[in-house]
């Protein structure tokens, strides 16, 4: 993930170059040491699990595990669910992701409509809103991007006395997402910095978290590899047919973006 500069010194990202999360935790802002990060990762991976299971499957010792799990309880990303009995009669703690943990916001923000998904850390479905708008809005509205910080303020509030705050915000944009040296010229020409500006500071209020932007074709590519029929393939190609027409690649289990992150671009 890469810092893109974006219009009003807004701080923005791009979107992930190879598969997988989008980075449900911001980890190194929430301060986090590296073995709670490790652990954090493989019980995301995993589900509700033992110190033993964890500690075997970051690679890290039993005492090491324990005071990480401490860390994440203190943080409020994991809780204790019971006891399981082991073989040899004694009994191990099972430990899961809070419910309360926090979520992460997905934004689908295009020409006809803004689609909006929550969904907790370990990528359950929580809430999801649509909303179609009346007439094709020019992507440099501001009303669109109002709209889409509307919708998000509101998951928010309805989200967060169970399930915590928002830890990430991913935006899927109709549009070649541009590498950081290109940013400039490109922003301007497709997304009018104000609108932009407005988008970014609104979801920016909203948590702490990073904003992520990406090309929606790849978004789904992404999503088919990590949920769809693309799963368990370490290469293919995601077309999608549409207003437009749009290709995604993927090699070697990532993303081809391509030198102006417009691969596989082919038809506007």
């Amino acid at each position: 993930m890469a810092d893109v500069p974006l219009p009003g010194g807004a701080p923005g990202h791009l979107g992930p170059d190879g598969m997988g999360s989008l980075g449900a935790v911001n980890q190194s802002e929430a301060g986090l040491s590296t073995s709670a990060q490790t652990t954090l990762a493989r019980l995301l991976g995993l589900g509700p699990s033992t110190r033993p299971e964890l500690a075997v499957a970051g690679s890290l010792s039993k005492q090491t595990v324990s005071l990480a799990v401490a860390e994440l309880g203190r943080a409020g990303l994991v809780r204790g669910i019971g006891r399981i009995q082991g073989e040899m009669g004694r009994t191990a703690q099972v430990f899961a992701i809070s419910e309360r943990s926090g979520w992460m916001l997905g934004l689908d923000v295009g020409g006809t409509h803004v689609h909006a998904v929550a969904v907790s850390l370990d990528g359950s479905l929580l809430q999801e809103e649509r909303s179609d708008v009346s007439e094709r809005l020019a992507l440099h509205s501001r009303n669109l991007t109002a709209k889409a910080i509307k919708i998000a303020r509101g998951l928010r509030e309805s989200l967060r006395s169970d399930h915590g705050e928002i830890r990430a915000a991913a935006v899927a944009l109709p549009f070649a997402v541009p590498s950081r040296t290109q940013a400039d010229q490109v922003w301007g020409r497709l997304f009018s910095h104000e609108a932009l500006a407005d988008l970014t500071q609104g979801l920016v209020t909203e948590h702490r978290g990073p904003v992520l932007f990406e090309n929606n074709v790849n978004c789904a590519a992404l999503a088919e590899g990590a949920y769809g029929g693309a799963r368990g393939h370490a290469n293919y190609i995601y077309l999608q047919i549409g207003v437009g027409i749009g290709a995604a690649i993927v090699t070697d289990g990532r993303l081809v973006r391509g030198a102006a992150g417009a691969a596989g671009e082919v038809a506007r």
